[in-house]
């Protein structure tokens, strides 16, 4: 419990350009999603990362993932970034939010893609 408290901590430095974001719907936390230099060792060329989004099963279809996904990518943009990456297995998810097929991932992560977003 105290790594992942000290991990978080991180995100929460001003001077950091890794982020958390987290929602809330009437006061209670819903959802999540970070902002990271690196999601995938085979990819450290490619940054920053959307990673880790989650919204709790009550919370979703209420457009909570979206307004999450948007955070990240303000931030992103924010910091001088012209592109923002993420990985999933899910990427109609998140073309339906306008991110862009990369690359298909083989080996371990077969079956998942590297999606961009222009920003």
């Amino acid at each position: 419990m105290q790594e992942t408290v000290d991990a978080f901590m991180a995100f929460l430095a001003p001077d950091s350009r890794q982020k958390a974001f987290v929602a809330l719907h009437a006061g209670i936390p819903s959802g999540l999603v970070l902002l990271i230099d690196n999601d995938l060792e085979s990819h450290a060329h490619l940054a920053p990362w959307l990673a880790s989004l989650y919204v709790a099963p009550p919370f979703r279809s209420k457009g909570i993932g979206k307004q999450l996904i948007a955070a990240a990518e303000n931030a992103a943009r924010n910091q001088g970034h012209p592109e923002l990456y993420l990985y999933t297995d899910k990427p109609d998810y998140y073309r339906a939010a306008g991110w862009e097929h990369h690359e298909a991932l083989a080996g371990e992560n077969a079956g998942m893609a590297i999606l961009n977003r222009v920003l």
